[in-house]
């Protein structure tokens, strides 16, 4: 890997990097995440699955574009940042909405990997404000992200081609003229 990229290309290499392998252990561990019990509580497995497996390609790709840069890479990074944040978003809506199956969904989570589950931690995942607040909170690191990506729009575009560059070439008869 060529070290002589900028460094907010390398964080997005750790992050995008970082995301790919928990969504693989996330579809992995599978019916006990808090996200798919969740899901699945309210007969929506189907779109937790159908959502992590996609990120989690367009994470793949993502590495790819960021790795070896190409103008479709931003496309790619943005596409799986903005997927991210529809799920976070859809998942806190499915919370707030439905909190006993979203506690439920918590405490079988931690169960499932061997952790405590201490009731005020639950209440305060399940309290109106908190999970607003860690909405907040993820969809500002989203927006954080998706201004990395476009900030480093020249790493994407190459040296071949400058960032103005139409994507046609213009016609003879234009330049004839």
């Amino acid at each position: 890997m060529n070290l002589n990229r900028p460094k907010t290309v390398l964080v997005l290499i750790v992050i995008f990097g970082w995301s790919f392998v928990k969504g693989i252990e996330l579809l992995i561990r599978g019916s006990s995440t808090a996200d798919r019990i969740l899901y699945e509580g309210v007969g929506m497995g189907w779109l937790a699955v159908g959502l992590l497996t996609t990120i989690a390609l367009l994470d793949l790709t993502a590495l790819r574009y960021l790795i070896k840069p190409a103008p479709l890479g931003r496309l790619v990074c943005l596409t799986s940042i903005g997927l991210s944040a529809v799920q976070t978003s859809i998942g806190s809506v499915l919370a707030r909405t439905h909190p006993d199956v979203a506690r439920r969904a918590f405490v079988v989570s931690r169960e499932s990997r061997g952790l405590p589950v201490r009731p005020e931690a639950i209440d305060a995942a399940v309290d109106p404000m908190m999970s607003l607040l860690l909405l907040c909170g993820s969809l500002l690191v989203s927006g954080v992200l998706a201004w990395l990506v476009v900030r480093n729009k020249a790493y994407f575009v190459g040296s071949t081609m400058p960032p103005n560059t139409p994507l046609q070439p213009t016609s003879g008869a234009a330049s004839a003229g």
